[in-house]
């Protein structure tokens, strides 16, 4: 009489060796991931004249500034710039993360600001328009602007005086380049809709 249960054939012997060859895979895909996290990564535009490096965690280390760019009484200040991360995903702007960038820009050092939504300009109102039907960008008519943070963002971002030398953003899935009403370049990437590991950005001063 068969036994009854179990795999016929030895395929317990066979689900082993799947799970352990599984098991290598998954410790071969952690270390090639580590080691990708522990590698820098720089790229330049204008023949070396700005310099971005960033770690595999897609963490910005430096911003490298050469004397053709900037004066060179401004270079070590420019190179001391900061990178602030402000996140307003959600259509909306945390008030303890619109407190914390208005300290940032009481200060004296550059400072290229990263953002998911980007601000609302003529330039970007209407491609944004034509392809998601309605301006998804943050300022007048745009999204969340009822909300008195993200006024408040936008007046500090996109009208006031302010130590901000560059907007970086994403959200529309497309890239694009302009400016804001204050003089501040806003940078609109689309390279991770494009499968782009990163942009180089050139900072310029802002228009008088």
């Amino acid at each position: 009489m068969a036994k009854r249960g179990g795999f016929p054939g030895g395929m317990p012997g066979n689900m082993n060796n799947l799970m352990k060859q599984a098991q290598r895979m998954q410790r071969q895909m952690e270390e090639k991931q580590k080691e990708l996290e522990e590698k820098q990564y720089s790229a330049s535009a204008g023949g070396g004249a700005v310099t971005v490096t960033v770690s595999g965690k897609k963490e910005v280390l430096s911003v490298k500034l050469s004397e053709e760019v900037v004066d060179p009484d401004d270079i070590e200040m420019l190179e001391d710039l900061i990178v602030a991360a402000l996140d307003n995903a959600m259509d909306e702007v945390p008030g303890e993360a619109l407190n914390g960038l208005r300290k940032l820009c009481q200060g004296t050092k550059p400072i290229i600001l990263l953002m998911h939504i980007p601000m609302t300009v003529e330039t970007l109102t209407q491609p944004t328009k034509n392809v998601w039907g309605r301006d998804i960008c943050m300022g007048p008519g745009g999204v969340g602007y009822w909300i008195d943070t993200v006024y408040g963002l936008y007046q500090l971002v996109a009208v006031q005086e302010t130590p901000i030398v560059a907007v970086v953003t994403g959200h529309v899935h497309f890239s694009h380049e302009d400016t804001l009403p204050n003089g501040v370049p806003q940078i609109v990437t689309g390279t991770a809709s494009q499968g782009g590991l990163c942009r180089v950005i050139t900072v310029e001063p802002k228009a008088d």
